[in-house]
Parts: C-alpha cells; structure tokens; sequence
C-alpha cells in the first residue's frame, strides 16, 4: 500500500508552531489592505502623536511639583505608541514579521510606561505612600 505524502505535506504546511500562534508571526494576510483598517490606523497613529505633542506640554507645567515624575514617564509613553502604530502600518503594507514583532515590542513599552506612570499618580495622590522629605 503506498502512502500519498502529498497529502501530508500539505497537512504539515499547515500545521501553525505554538510559538507562530502567541506571536501572531505567520498570520494569513489578504492580498490588498483593507483601506478602512488602513485609514482607522492612519488616524490613531496621528491622535497619538497629537496626545503626546499635548503630553508633553502638559509635562513642562508640572516640572518640579509633585506629579512631574508621572508625567515624565507618561509624556513619551503616547509617542511611543505612536511609533508602534506606524510600525503596524509598515508589518501591514510589507508584510514583515520583524516589524510585526517590533511593533508588540514598542506596545509592550507603551503597557509598561503607562502603568508606571499611572502608578506614580497614585504614589504621589495617596497621602500614605508620598515621598517624605
């Protein structure tokens, strides 16, 4: 009896590695970008430019005082998403799996500065944990 081994190499080509499916690296992608998925990435990548342009300037009034260590830390955190937006943008246009994974890598850092920031509103705001001079 003979076995059909192009059947089974299809079934193998198919078959997605675990680290492929946490990663999302060999996604099926379509042959053109959606354009509304495209625009909708357009204009969060420029509203989160725009709010870290404001961050930034909201940043410099509170030089000094109590929560200019949290926004120091948040100001470059929506830029940073920004520069994650973009490099969705370009994974999607080039289909790359490097820019995809740079792309995770700068929204983790955006998740990470965030929270740290948030967390130093809160140091900062509860009278049990502010800093004593």
């Amino acid at each position: 009896m003979l076995l059909n081994l192009s059947n089974r190499s299809s079934v193998e080509r198919t078959r997605v590695r675990p680290i492929d499916f946490i990663l999302n690296i060999k996604r099926q992608k379509p042959e053109l970008i959606d354009p509304l998925d495209l625009s909708i990435d357009i204009v969060t990548a420029v509203l989160a430019f725009g709010a870290g342009f404001f961050a930034f300037r909201i940043r410099s009034t509170f030089k000094g005082g109590l929560l200019w260590r949290a926004w120091r830390i948040i100001g470059p955190s929506a830029v940073i998403y920004g520069f994650g937006k973009v490099a969705g943008i370009l994974a999607d246009t080039l289909d790359s799996p490097f820019l995809l994974f740079v792309q995770t890598i700068l929204e983790l850092f955006f998740v990470l500065a965030l929270a740290s920031g948030l967390y130093f509103f809160h140091k900062a705001w509860n009278p049990k944990e502010a800093p004593k001079k």
